[in-house]
């Protein structure tokens, strides 16, 4: 886990990098209440082709472990998540928040 304070916008960030064959499970096996829709990107095929969608939290463990997702982005009002391939993101203007959020998501 590496923290950075955003220059551009005065956000706290907490970043590190997961195993790209993980199976996402710290997105659904954490106590964190997503009230915001939340959007994912996974592949359609074989050759790449890729398809957007947003889904409630309700059916978000559904979706990471029926389909093969590289993309999920959460903006929730005082936080936000974002992870893309191996990368994983937590942003806040609370430094509090956003490392409560990082550690409720149990990476390690």
């Amino acid at each position: 886990m590496k923290y950075y304070k955003v220059k551009e916008t005065g956000a706290h960030a907490y970043h590190t990098i997961v195993d790209e064959k993980c199976d996402l499970s710290f997105f659904y096996n954490n106590k964190i209440d997503f009230k915001n829709s939340i959007e994912i990107s996974y592949f359609i095929n074989d050759e790449n082709h890729h398809k957007s969608i947003h889904v409630k939290s309700l059916a978000l463990e559904k979706e990471l472990k029926t389909r093969h997702v590289f993309m999920v982005h959460i903006i929730e009002k005082d936080f936000e998540i974002r992870f893309s391939g191996s990368e994983l993101w937590v942003f806040s203007f609370s430094k509090d928040k956003a490392k409560k959020i990082y550690i409720s998501l149990k990476l390690n």
